[in-house]
């Protein structure tokens, strides 16, 4: 396991959801289970083995123990971190949480920085184009649609979100964020070459 599991970003995610839970399933068991599942899930994904079964689990936790017997006392964090993986892959997760609770909190991590930075990114990335899918499930249903078709379809309510009612605005595009509505308008004279290009899209699949 050739990582620093204290800066590992995908069990800083895992460890902030559990602090934050105020369940009676609040424990160090249930974080050490989460965080072992996480392990082999990063270690089929190296091996690029999907949907394994119950025994291949299994397996990958007994050698991935095996190798972590192995891993040679280096000093420092390190020695620290080996020693927590290996104590939650043998499934000790009382002294394996422990040790990795303990050590943030020396080491002042502030596992929330983690979250809000994914958070920021996240946010940063361009959403994806609900008319064109909407287009691109009308061309699955029908590849010859028409344009003619389509506008008909949103003039007549085919969907609740996206839908003409005004021409002179163009097509409505609401999108719903919790509470938080938002409406934008897309030409209309746009949907023929919205359609030529996701049929051209859909071909070279």
């Amino acid at each position: 396991m050739a990582f620093d599991i204290f800066s590992d970003k995908k069990i800083a995610v895992i460890i902030n959801k559990w602090l934050l839970d105020e369940s009676e399933e609040f424990s160090y068991k249930n974080l050490g289970e989460s965080i072992l599942s996480l392990l082999i899930d990063m270690e089929l994904a190296k091996r690029g083995i999907l949907n394994a079964d119950e025994i291949m689990r299994n397996q990958i936790q007994k050698e991935l123990i095996e190798k972590n017997k192995l891993v040679p006392k280096i000093g420092g964090d390190q020695t620290v971190g080996q020693e927590v993986i290996y104590k939650i892959l043998i499934e000790d997760f009382d002294n394996g949480i422990g040790l990795l609770i303990n050590n943030q909190q020396e080491k002042e991590i502030n596992i929330k920085e983690y979250i809000s930075e994914t958070q920021r990114k996240k946010a940063q990335q361009p959403r994806p184009n609900a008319l064109n899918e909407l287009l691109m499930e009308l061309l699955e249903d029908d590849p010859n649609i028409s344009e003619p078709e389509v506008r008909e379809l949103l003039e007549n309510g085919y969907n609740r979100n996206i839908y003409i009612s005004d021409p002179d605005l163009g097509i409505t595009i609401e999108t719903h964020d919790g509470n938080k509505s938002n409406i934008k308008y897309a030409k209309i004279s746009g949907l023929k070459n919205r359609l030529s290009e996701l049929r051209l899209k859909m071909r070279s699949k």
